[in-house]
């Protein structure tokens, strides 16, 4: 009897500690540092990768335009889910704009009901900028995603006697974004404004 006694006691006491054994591989097994989460990281990744494809559409773009026209007034650039790029153009390649600076506003609401739509996933508002005769042109960007990324690119813009684009020059800041954002007056851009979209 004390045998059996005996023989339960340890039975008892190994499957015990097999048992605590288990349990401690278990807890060990959620206190193990977290992973980065992956969405997060995809996010970032399509985030750069998409506003990168944007950039370089823009650059070359406005390098043809002014090489086939010799100037261009601002314009727009969409990025639709599909990743077909569509251009907003508040007058058509090779006509010209008397006051560039206040065709901008309309570009970005013509781009802002894309994006209140969910139609576009990135967006540029893209101009020319001189601030006196002496100094290079510059070429400005207004890069935006849906993720809220918004970053204003410039870029030295050397164009030679023959309008061949030569890039100089360049620096990025954030911004606030001006594009993926609500309308201020709450509407919802039913009226979209008398900007053309053409393509060339």
């Amino acid at each position: 009897m004390n045998e059996l006694n005996y023989l339960l006691k340890r039975t008892f006491i190994v499957s015990l500690l097999v048992v605590l054994g288990n349990f401690n591989a278990a807890l060990a097994e959620e206190y193990v540092e977290p992973q980065i989460d992956l969405n997060i990281e995809l996010a970032r990744e399509e985030t750069r990768a998409n506003t990168q494809y944007i950039l370089g559409n823009v650059l070359k773009k406005s390098a043809a335009l002014q090489e086939a026209y010799g100037d261009f007034a601002p314009f727009g650039v969409g990025l639709f889910k599909d990743g077909s790029i569509k251009y907003v153009w508040y007058a058509k390649p090779g006509e010209t704009v008397k006051k560039p600076a206040q065709s901008i506003p309309l570009i970005r609401r013509a781009l802002q009901a894309q994006a209140v739509s969910e139609k576009i996933v990135g967006s540029a508002v893209v101009y020319k900028y001189q601030k006196e005769l002496k100094q290079a042109l510059q070429l400005n960007v207004e890069l935006e995603y849906q993720t809220g990324l918004a970053l204003a690119y410039a870029s030295e813009m050397r164009v030679d006697a023959n309008n061949k684009v030569e890039w100089g020059e360049s620096s990025q800041v954030n911004f606030e974004p001006r594009v993926f954002v609500m309308p201020e007056d709450g509407s919802s851009l039913s009226s979209k404004p008398s900007v053309k979209e053409v393509k060339p």
